[in-house]
């Protein structure tokens, strides 16, 4: 279920880093720790999203799948799947997709590793305490971006700029249906 204050859902927590990397993040249904007024918060991200020209995202279907489940407006937005991306450079061969295996490729920090103890330990995301969850959130949000500053370039200077921006449009046309 993608709707955040649904009792059975995990998802917890939703991030922006704005164009001056600045960390921003809404807390949903989270078990042991209060949080605001879920419509308000989906006000304040869809202004963020309406005040964004791109939308950078690793495996960014599923991000927008649930702004879209929760009513939220992005289809207009142009947008970069980090994880598609990476497809298209390595010609789609058989190499690691994930954000930590691109982390690794680009040079960049990866993700932190505190979550996953938690999640090994049978924790679901909304009981893991912020001080743990949202620093890893951010933390997702520095790495997702700066794999995209490393792709652009690439993207660009091999001339898949337009087969990325097709790309990208059947993403979102993909996460529509």
């Amino acid at each position: 279920n993608h709707n955040p204050w649904h009792k059975e859902s995990y998802l917890c927590s939703v991030g922006i880093l704005d164009q001056n990397g600045v960390f921003h993040s809404w807390v949903f249904n989270h078990r042991t720790e209060a949080v605001r007024n879920e419509r308000l918060m989906l006000c304040e991200i869809q202004r963020m999203l309406d005040e964004s020209d791109l939308i950078i995202g690793h495996n960014i279907k599923f991000d927008l799948n649930w702004l879209k489940t929760v009513g939220l407006a992005c289809s207009d937005k142009k947008i970069w799947c980090t994880q598609v991306a990476e497809n298209l450079i390595q010609g789609q061969r058989k190499v690691g997709y994930k954000l930590d295996q691109l982390a690794q490729r680009y040079d960049v920090k990866g993700k932190l590793d505190l979550m996953a103890e938690f999640w090994s330990s049978g924790y679901e995301t909304d009981e893991i305490p912020l001080s743990v969850h949202l620093p890893y959130l951010e933390q997702d949000l520095r790495t997702t971006r700066d794999i995209f500053l490393r792709q652009l370039p690439i993207v660009m200077s091999s001339g898949l700029d337009k087969l990325a921006e097709l790309t990208f449009e059947v993403t979102q046309i993909l996460s529509d249906v």
